[in-house]
């Protein structure tokens, strides 16, 4: 029917009125049945001037299939929408006729046709702009470091270039684009992210003598009475109670432990340029030289032993640094392998130790600066407001939706591992290095990787390894199914240490999906957190009440769930103390085992698992039915193991006894059998030293796949 009263308004000479967005669609159409229309049209009876109409129609169809040229398709779809108002002047300019269009002329028409105008019709809506990725934005700034201007003539840009808005599918290769709402744009996460990031611990100290001998590293030691105070406060609360700990001043640093007998100390004060003060006749404060100011109350048991404290304090605070300028390495971390665990959420670092736990936690995102591309800020320090209103966030390991290859940028890299270095304080020419790769890194990636290692950061050794492959090592296994959900979902089937690629499934979503999926069940209770800094409230609120559901659950038993969650450490600016959560806790986990929900048509993880397990061969099948092992921050969802068990079950045969392992830590499970690896016998043998590549090059990491 659109068809036909378009045509009619060719007839009547109306066409210069707005055509509907939409009919471009039309004038396509007809160019491939335009002959069988004109005929109906022709042979209808419109009076006795036939032949004037049948050339009317040929004349419309040389102009349909001027709209169908192949040549001029892409013009169509690609040209600005100034050109429909140029058909409707052009139009206008015409005489008007009614009843009949004027003749065509048919001397030259059929030979030159392909020159005439052709119609181009403006889209029904043109897509917004959009800044293009972090990658692309750096080869469009200047010398000055300004942005280029993003809107490009159709000549100058490439289609790749710009792209369309940000939607679930494709945000992951993006820069957050998202506003914050106007009330948390001078909101500072970190409480937030200390929450998320914060379970770390502490650093490796050097072990202080108590002995004579060893006078001289301690300025001094002994137990006193301490009471912290956070941030700028000079006054410590009357209500919170001191507690007695043992001190040791030494290196330029206050450590306090347990007590005297204890190994590991419990915290540290920084004494390089610090302030000391007596407060009182038995109290002393020590503030440190930074930009929080943070400070410490010290209670002394006697007026001599406050004097002797805050003349020792004092001589630690004037004491010049030992070492060279750049980077000061305690001796304790000196020889110790280093682990690198990189994820598209959190990298996590640290050194590989006994009881491995990472030291380093922050969230891998990048502050790009709006002016100068190349200013950037990483990790805590990139998400705060005075960072975010002058830059733009970039996560750079973040794999796209539509890609199953995850493309690095060294230049990313570079500056995340300058951090990674910073924070463990440490020269990387002396360690060696284990980095676990995210999942989806092709040859090109790992000796791009591999380089940079040895080249930029001279470091002494690397070894590279895939993500699941360590989180299995963390279970003191080396065959089983691995299913790691962390921001995508990985189940690999490992066999004495190799992948089955067979049975390897990958899939772009995971616990990222169940955190979108929660934070639009919260707009239900009047919540919404969309944007990217906002999205970290929704994840921790999310870790604190998320649950797997049994199968079938009943509605009715909604009020069981419900659960209140305090939000007042969070100190939002909306005044926003608590969010009442109920169905939302399981509702947003249920997509990991009908992905329907999340309009999704992927098979749900227990069929992926039941695959894998099929995957390998007919003799070892039971043997991984009873080794199938959690991994990544998105498995820890209380009841996730049961589920998994039960669906499986279901699957396998009657004879197949299925076990889910989920280890405590499993949050860390790649980090943890990094570290496993780093304590094996044979681990000089799988690093890769400088030497080695010089010679071999990318052959020496074939030594990885066996």
């Amino acid at each position: 029917m659109l068809r036909c009263l378009t045509e009619q308004l060719h007839r009547n000479g109306s066409i210069s009125c707005e055509l509907p967005p939409w009919s471009g669609d039309v004038f396509h159409a007809s160019a491939g049945r335009g002959d069988d229309d004109d005929d109906d049209d022709a042979s209808a009876g419109r009076g006795d001037d036939d032949d004037d109409e049948v050339r009317q129609m040929e004349g419309s169809q040389e102009k349909y299939l001027m709209y169908s040229n192949p040549e001029n398709n892409q013009n169509i779809a690609s040209d600005s929408a100034y050109e429909n108002l140029e058909i409707q002047s052009e139009q206008s300019t015409q005489p008007e006729h009614t009843g009949k269009n004027p003749p065509v002329e048919k001397s030259d028409e059929k030979d030159n046709y392909h020159e005439a105008i052709v119609l181009k019709l403006q889209p029904s809506r043109p897509a917004p702009t959009r800044p293009p990725p972090y990658a692309v934005s750096r080869k469009l700034s200047d010398k000055s470091g300004s942005e280029v201007d993003h809107n490009l003539t159709e000549k100058d840009s490439k289609p790749g270039e710009l792209s369309s808005p940000v939607d679930g599918s494709q945000g992951d290769e993006q820069d957050a684009l998202i506003v914050e709402q106007q009330f948390l744009q001078n909101w500072d996460p970190t409480p937030v992210l200390q929450e998320l990031f914060g379970n770390v611990r502490a650093l490796p100290t050097p072990q202080l003598r108590t002995t004579e001998g060893g006078f001289d590293d301690i300025r001094m030691a002994g137990y006193m009475e301490k009471q912290p105070v956070r941030g700028s406060l000079k006054r410590a609360s009357v209500f919170k109670g001191w507690k007695k700990r043992h001190f040791k001043a030494v290196g330029g640093k206050l450590y306090y432990y347990e007590d005297h007998r204890a190994r590991e100390p419990l915290g540290s004060v920084n004494l390089i340029g610090c302030t000391v003060k007596k407060t009182d006749d038995k109290l002393l404060e020590v503030i440190e030289q930074t930009q929080d100011g943070r400070s410490v109350k010290l209670k002394c048991s006697s007026v001599k032993e406050a004097d002797d404290w805050k003349e020792a304090l004092e001589a630690e605070s004037a004491a010049p640094l030992e070492g060279s300028v750049g980077v000061e390495e305690s001796s304790a971390t000196e020889g110790l392998t280093i682990i690198i665990d990189l994820g598209s959420s959190a990298v996590k670092a640290g050194f590989a130790q006994e009881s491995a736990w990472p030291q380093v936690i922050f969230p891998c995102v990048i502050a790009v600066d709006k002016e100068n591309s190349e200013n950037c800020k990483y990790g805590y320090e990139a998400l705060l407001p005075e960072t975010r209103k002058t830059s733009r966030l970039h996560f750079p390991l973040r794999k796209s939706l539509k890609i199953d290859k995850l493309k690095i940028e060294i230049f990313d890299l570079t500056g995340i591992f300058e951090h990674v270095f910073e924070k463990l304080r440490v020269e990387p020419s002396k360690h060696k290095v284990i980095m676990t790769l995210p999942h989806g890194c092709g040859p090109q990636e790992k000796e791009e990787l591999v380089e940079l290692l040895l080249y930029t950061f001279k470091v002494e050794a690397c070894y590279l390894q895939e993500q699941a492959v360590l989180s299995m090592y963390s279970y003191s296994a080396i065959s089983g199914i691995v299913v790691d959900i962390g921001d995508h979902i990985d189940i690999i089937p490992v066999v004495e240490g190799s992948m089955i690629e067979a049975g390897v499934t990958r899939l772009p979503y995971g616990g990222r999906q169940i955190t979108d999926s929660f934070t639009r069940m919260l707009t239900e209770k009047g919540i919404r957190l969309f944007s990217e800094v906002e999205s970290y409230i929704s994840r921790a609120i999310k870790e604190k009440v998320s649950l797997v559901a049994k199968r079938d659950v009943e509605e009715d038993s909604e009020s069981d769930y419900t659960m209140v969650v305090d939000l007042q450490k969070y100190s939002l600016p909306d005044g926003t103390r608590r969010v009442t959560v109920d169905s939302a806790r399981y509702r947003c986990t249920e997509g990991l085992f009908k992905p329907s929900v999340w309009g999704k048509d992927n098979p749900g993880i227990h069929q992926l698992t039941a695959d894998a397990i099929m995957a390998c061969s007919i003799d070892i099948r039971k043997q991984m039915c009873r080794n199938i092992y959690l991994s990544g921050g998105g498995s820890m969802s209380p009841g996730l193991a049961e589920r998994l068990q039960e669906e499986v079950s279901e699957l396998m045969p009657s004879t197949s006894h299925v076990q889910v392992h989920s280890g405590l830590e499993r949050q860390h499970a790649a980090y943890i059998g990094a570290s496993v690896v780093a304590k094996l016998p044979l681990f000089e043998e799988l690093c890769v030293f400088k030497e080695e590549w010089d010679e071999n090059g990318s052959e020496a990491l074939e030594k990885w796949l066996t």
